[in-house]
């Protein structure tokens, strides 16, 4: 009877580990389908390589909460429920074009390899793969869509060559350090804004005047630049990695919002210039201990340093006219 009772459990431990066997290789078996009229995907460890000829399919996409503003994007691609799992895209040449959405946040997506094949890249095919960081575009390239990096806030750079023509709306919004010379008009930062640029920054126009944006990718202290007015609405927002941050004189506004969210903010240097510091425009900067606010402000709005948590040291220049209600709330 013993021997038989062993023989049996043994036979189930060889059932069950068998069974662990298929599942795990089911589980690292590629995947693959098709994506254009002569185009073919496959998913292998981590990796979505796109093969073949002629234009990829154009995806719609939609959206898991009800709320347009803070609800995440999701595209009908074929890898769309394993996106979470791509972290390098490689397109093969022969590959004309990359259809719309087709890589809507992803967001484990750190590098693509594009061929020069490719003349366009359509709306929103990055759009929201935050932690994408090296794209290189090819020479054969010709039209960028509406969106089609929008909120890839971590990428490292990218050089737009001057073969491309066509750049849509809002192609580059959240993306600081893009260089682009040719001669395509539009608003690809989301803005009034073409190829006004300055690693980390993004600025309103050639004169630099205002400062609209900075790369989330940015890190340690930062000086800005000398000339500039105006710092504006959430143009520092979240930028996690900052420690510092110096004003030139020149600088007489700090908009709403502007360095909402920089945890790792410690040191602030203002300028002799400053005269207003917008609603929550240090709001949730929570390892700035010390603070002074020079003599030449005059007006604090509500919030202004709220939820800094471990601020202790605060001091008011004499010129401020007026602090409006919560200034550390």
């Amino acid at each position: 009877m013993k021997r038989m009772i062993t023989a049996l459990l043994i036979a189930a431990l060889l059932v069950g580990c068998g069974a662990h066997l298929i599942s795990a290789q089911a589980a690292n078996a590629a995947l693959s389908g098709v994506c254009g009229g002569d185009l073919t995907w496959t998913l292998t460890d981590g990796t979505l390589t796109i093969r073949g000829t002629g234009d990829m399919d154009d995806y719609t996409v939609s959206r898991v909460s009800g709320d347009i503003v803070y609800s995440i994007p999701t595209s009908n691609a074929p890898w769309n429920k394993n996106r979470a799992s791509i972290e390098t895209v490689t397109i093969d040449s022969g590959v004309a074009s990359i259809g719309a959405n087709a890589f809507t946040n992803c967001e484990k997506l750190r590098q693509v390899t594009i061929p020069d094949t490719v003349t366009r890249i359509g709306d929103g095919v990055f759009y929201y793969c935050e932690n994408l960081m090296r794209v290189t575009l090819p020479q054969s390239l010709t039209a960028i869509g509406t969106g089609a990096f929008s909120n890839c806030t971590t990428l490292e750079g990218l050089t737009v060559p001057n073969s491309v023509t066509s750049i849509g709306s809002h192609a580059f919004s959240g993306v600081g350090n893009v260089i682009y010379t040719g001669t395509a008009s539009g608003s690809p930062w989301g803005g009034n804004v073409n190829r006004y640029t300055q690693w980390p920054y993004v600025f309103d126009s050639a004169a630099k005047k205002t400062l609209l944006w900075c790369s989330k990718n940015a890190d340690g202290r930062l000086a800005i630049p000398d000339g500039v007015r105006e710092i504006g609405e959430k143009a520092f927002f979240k930028c996690g990695k900052i420690t510092g941050v110096t004003f030139p004189d020149s600088v007489t506004c700090i908009g709403d919002l502007s360095f909402c969210e920089c945890v790792s903010l410690e040191q602030i240097s203002f300028g002799s210039g400053l005269k207003q510091i917008g609603c929550c425009a240090f709001s949730g900067c929570t390892s700035l201990a010390r603070l002074t606010v020079p003599d030449s402000v005059t007006h604090i709005e509500s919030s202004a340093f709220g939820r800094c948590s471990a601020l202790t040291d605060v001091t008011i220049g004499s010129g401020v006219t007026a602090i409006e209600n919560g200034l550390f709330n």
